[in-house]
């Protein structure tokens, strides 16, 4: 089910590229499911944008929030990984810095595992994400940035504070 969403925004998103500033972007973070009482592993995700403008961006891109593990026996371990397409509202401060707003939609996807038995569950549901970031953007084709997104699911919400590098096709 990711192929066909992640495969569709992509040809969207390819499509608008002669139009705009497309990017390749990496970001890694650490990830908290808000209620649950699970560790802090590092998630990561590749994401395709386009920028329009000084102002508005358009992001796909692929989640992996890693797997969290509790410390009770027996033990669970919970993965999740999603399929995202954000909107962007950036403002400039200076030529280099600017602030961000994000919000979008997610389909997401979480398999649960307990020792000796295996999966037990899996979930799966489509909700909304948003986040605030900063960027620093040094010349025209690489970005910096830090940011704190928020992904609702239906289970737990995941707060993903992470550091971003953004490569700008010329």
């Amino acid at each position: 089910m990711h192929f066909r969403i992640l495969l569709g925004a992509l040809l969207l998103i390819l499509g608008a590229a002669a139009y705009a500033n497309s990017y390749l972007g990496v970001t890694a973070g650490s990830v908290d499911y808000t209620d649950a009482e699970l560790n802090k592993p590092t998630g990561f995700e590749i994401k395709l944008g386009n920028r329009f403008n000084d102002y508005v961006a358009l992001e796909l891109s692929y989640v992996d929030f890693g797997e969290a593990e509790d410390d009770i026996e027996p033990e669970w371990e919970v993965s999740t990984d999603a399929v995202a397409l954000s909107a962007l509202a950036m403002l400039p401060i200076g030529d280099q810095f600017e602030v961000n707003v994000r919000v979008g939609g997610h389909h997401w996807d979480t398999q649960v595992r307990e020792d000796g038995l295996g999966q037990i569950d899996n979930l799966t549901g489509t909700d909304l994400h948003y986040g605030v970031g900063m960027a620093f953007r040094p010349n025209k084709q690489i970005q910096f940035g830090l940011h704190y997104t928020r992904y609702q699911l239906k289970q737990n919400d995941i707060e993903y504070p992470n550091a971003s590098f953004n490569y700008y096709f010329p």
